[in-house]
C-alpha cells in the first residue's frame, strides 16, 4: 500500500482492512467462475520514513507504468505467486486495473 493511499485511512490497520475487503469482494467473482481463492499472505504498508522507490509519496511524480516498473524491481521479503500494488495516484490517460 503506497503512502499516499495510506493517508486516506485513520491508520495502517484500517488500510489493511480495506485491502482484505477488496480481496473478499474479488473472491465473490473468482471462486465460482475460476474455482480459486485469492489469499493475502502479507501486506507491506509504505510509511513516510521508508525509502521505497515504488512509493509515490504525496507528490505522485511517476506515471503508473514507471511506478509498476519500480515495484517490479523491489525485492519482496517473501515469495508469492502474485503481488498487488495499491496507491492513490491517478493521471489523465493512465488506466487502472
Amino acid at each position: 500500500i503506497g503512502s499516499k493511499l495510506l493517508g486516506r485511512f485513520a491508520d495502517e490497520n484500517e488500510a489493511v482492512q480495506w485491502v482484505q475487503s477488496l480481496f473478499a469482494k474479488s473472491n465473490l467473482v473468482y471462486t465460482p467462475q475460476f474455482n480459486f481463492v485469492l489469499k493475502i499472505s502479507s501486506v507491506h504498508v509504505a510509511t513516510s520514513g521508508e525509502n521505497l522507490h515504488w512509493d509515490q509519496g504525496s507528490s505522485c511524480r511517476m506515471d503508473a507504468g514507471a511506478q509498476l516498473d519500480q515495484f517490479t524491481l523491489y525485492q519482496h521479503s517473501e515469495q508469492n505467486g502474485l503481488w498487488h500494488l495499491f496507491d492513490d495516484c491517478f493521471f489523465e490517460g493512465d488506466g487502472t486495473a
